[in-house]
């Protein structure tokens, strides 16, 4: 089993404003080194031993780890709410080599996923708004997806502790996936 963890903290991405040009938004960091570490420790206690990679999510990264089909896929990063011309979206926030972010409509997760011909069995959305994603995994055949309600925010605290459990319990003795 391979379970591959991306995560995404950008300095902020760039948004069309009404008048054709763009403005930049700034984004919180995030705490997603606990987040990680609290992941790696539940593999390390765990009597199962999986194959794990982690890794920035930069467009070239998330396209890789699709590619590679993990079994699980866990996303730590930014989701945000935007609207471009009375079309409001939700987005996944992708982290650019230059530390600004990239926003990913569902439409071109969609693409992205069938570019990379993607079979994911568990897909871990660790980030606010992200039921719109979680449709697009589900959709491309994903058997199980966590994700947080298409209108709510979720603090990293609340994702640290629920992703905690959740990987103790499923790596727990003598479980497998």
């Amino acid at each position: 089993m391979h379970l591959s963890v991306l995560y995404s903290s950008p300095l902020g991405y760039e948004e069309a404003d009404s008048k054709g040009g763009t403005k930049f938004k700034p984004l919180q960091p995030l705490s997603f080194e606990k987040d990680i570490d609290q992941i790696k420790k539940s593999l390390e206690n765990s009597k199962n031993r999986a194959n794990y990679s982690i890794k920035i999510a930069t467009p070239m990264n998330f396209i890789s780890s699709l590619s590679k089909n993990p079994y699980i896929l866990h996303f730590i990063g930014h989701g945000i709410k935007t609207s471009h011309f009375y079309k409001k979206e939700d987005y996944l926030v992708l982290e650019n080599d230059d530390g600004s972010g990239q926003l990913i409509s569902p439409a071109k997760l969609k693409m992205i996923i069938d570019v990379c011909n993607s079979k994911l069995d568990t897909v871990f959305l660790s980030f606010c708004y992200s039921e719109s994603e979680a449709d697009v995994f589900l959709r491309a055949g994903a058997n199980h997806v966590i994700c947080i309600q298409r209108d709510k925010k979720v603090k990293d605290a609340a994702c640290i502790i629920f992703s905690s459990a959740f990987y103790t319990a499923l790596f727990s003795e003598g479980k497998t996936p």
